[in-house]
């Protein structure tokens, strides 16, 4: 309440007092806005589900500060976003209060493609062959914040032991950190994941509730806000309908865990050079690859369609 204080008295020409309830702060904004005799007026709030603290009220006051003045007034935009996903899709997106069906716009933020990540390797200084980045990506997916993690300086192996295998690595402790900052009750994500990382072809829902014990309605809560956040996906079995739906884990980042960092004890700081070329390395490497492609078909589809005939005639001079 003190920072909202703070970023609404440095804007303001009027100083509010700090109040003690979010009635009253919403109440002093609309105050503060309605003054305004701009154009357009945004307001944009930054991890938001941090400030819908117990017992706060916060989404009460922001449902009352939304429908009461906000909604009619055309020249206001509100723009919120928030990394727990499960708090920005049961509090805002699937609300069932009064912020039902208020939200006109979403944007979802997708990881990096390949290209992507490649021109942002060269903007940094990194020049790798596109072995080495599709490797990479197999590991860290095309996540931007990952990628600026990675030292110029060093090669591609040392790279990876120094992020996770190395004792002060800074992707050591980057699973149970991004889990528990995405959803409420992470510990039941981490259970339905580890369950699925040991299905390359995916999981039955009845299988998910064998192995976890969650509850149905509680397991497709779990399974939507995975998937939403690019953790899984879910496809149909060759011939088996509705009922025969797999869940499977895409997310490379993830993978890449549970095939090797989750139980890594060996304390040895070389392990990715040492690893190479293993009987458990091409296993991986041949399910990320997958993935990858998964990730870009469209991409793949376009290249095909472009290459058309040059395609075919390879294919029938290989026949």
């Amino acid at each position: 309440m003190k920072n909202f204080y703070r970023q609404l008295n440095t804007l303001s020409t009027k100083k509010f007092d700090i109040k003690q309830d979010w009635y009253d702060a919403f109440n002093d904004l609309k105050i503060y806005l309605s003054s305004l005799k701009t154009k357009n007026i945004i307001v944009f709030f930054d991890e938001m589900p941090w400030l819908d603290t117990h017992n706060s009220k916060f989404i009460k006051a922001l449902e009352l500060f939304w429908n009461s003045w906000g909604a009619d007034c055309e020249r206001l935009k509100l723009i919120v976003c928030g990394s727990a996903t499960t708090w920005m899709m049961e509090k805002l997106i699937a609300n069932k209060g009064g912020l039902h069906n208020r939200v006109t716009l979403q944007m979802h933020l997708s990881p990096f493609s390949l290209c992507e990540t490649e021109e942002f390797l060269k903007k940094t200084g990194i020049e790798w062959n596109r072995y080495q980045i599709i490797e990479l990506y197999m590991i860290l997916g095309g996540v931007p914040f990952y990628l600026t993690l990675l030292e110029k300086n060093l090669t591609f192996a040392a790279n990876i032991n120094a992020l996770f295998f190395a004792q002060n690595g800074k992707m050591r402790n980057e699973y149970d950190i991004l889990f528990n900052s995405l959803f409420v009750n992470s510990n039941l994500y981490k259970t339905v994941v580890s369950v699925m990382a040991k299905k390359n072809l995916g999981t039955t829902r009845n299988e998910l509730v064998c192995s976890t014990k969650i509850d149905g309605g509680q397991l497709t809560k779990i399974l939507k806000n995975l998937e939403t956040c690019d953790f899984i996906r879910h496809y149909n079995a060759i011939g088996m309908k509705e009922r025969g739906v797999m869940y499977q884990l895409t997310d490379n980042f993830t993978l890449f865990y549970h095939k090797f960092q989750r139980d890594f004890f060996s304390g040895n700081e070389d392990f990715w050079q040492t690893f190479s070329d293993t009987p458990k390395h091409n296993s991986w490497s041949g399910y990320a690859f997958e993935q990858v492609c998964l990730n870009h078909l469209a991409q793949i589809k376009k290249s095909i369609g472009n290459q058309r005939y040059t395609f075919r005639n390879m294919l029938m001079e290989f026949i």
